[in-house]
């Protein structure tokens, strides 16, 4: 099966329709999957042209969050280290994992005193 293909049946499998979307809201749940890349494209999927993607990520290290997170299995299943924070499965705050998609054009909104993009 081609991979445009699987995609569509995987949406729609989960009550989806690819391009179905006018909007898709990610709060603290892009972190929790293995790849990046394929979540992204995921996302990108789901939206129609000129579809907006609405990213609200922690985006720093923190020993309460490793603490409690990083003993469950989950914390710890992604498989692209070289796009998180070292030492958790964190998104960097300059949003590379989303620049790197060339899915979105990407706005950043947040200072440094704030651990959210």
């Amino acid at each position: 099966m081609h991979d445009s293909a699987l995609k569509r049946v995987v949406l729609h499998l989960q009550g989806f329709e690819p391009g179905g979307c006018d909007a898709v809201f990610a709060t603290n749940v892009l972190h929790a999957t293995c790849n990046m890349a394929a979540t992204l494209q995921q996302c990108k999927a789901l939206l129609r042209t000129g579809g907006l993607l609405l990213v609200n990520e922690l985006c720093a290290r923190t020993d309460f969050l490793t603490l409690t997170f990083g003993l469950t299995d989950g914390w710890w299943l992604f498989d692209d280290a070289e796009l998180r924070i070292p030492g958790s499965p964190l998104l960097s705050r300059c949003a590379k994992p989303l620049e790197m998609s060339s899915c979105f054009q990407l706005y950043v909104h947040g200072d440094r005193t704030t651990n959210l993009v």
